[in-house]
């Protein structure tokens, strides 16, 4: 892996928290004008601007990222089914899980435990 130079680490940076901006704000379209609906001017725009740089922030800290269905065409992607996936990360899941469900269970049991039976098993004899 060709390491990256500080410009283009900061430029990725700056990508993601621009996003994570765009998201938050989104979200925040979204949700204000029903918080308005239900308690009119109980909101100051200095907690609005709170609320959005924290959810900003977090999202940022997280990686959370979206990539749009457009963003995947752009890149060659293969497009996402309706649960979201794409046939091939369905695969891998579905992999993962049967891998889980096969894998043989190991029950260890505690040498004293077993003492303690067979000391009970002898003294009931």
């Amino acid at each position: 892996m060709m390491k990256r130079t500080a410009t283009e680490e900061m430029t990725r940076l700056n990508m993601r928290r621009r996003r994570a901006d765009s998201l938050a704000a989104a979200v925040l379209q979204r949700l204000l004008p029903r918080i308005d609906a239900t308690h009119p001017d109980e909101l100051p725009d200095r907690i609005v601007r709170l609320v959005h740089g924290a959810l900003a922030e977090a999202l940022n800290e997280q990686g959370v990222d979206v990539v749009t269905d457009n963003d995947r065409a752009e890149a060659g992607l293969p497009p996402r089914g309706p649960e979201g996936w794409t046939a091939e990360e369905l695969w891998v899941l579905e992999r993962k899980r049967l891998e889980l469900l096969m894998a043989p269970i190991r029950i260890e049991i505690p040498r004293t435990f077993c003492a303690r039976i067979e000391r009970h098993e002898l003294e009931s004899k």
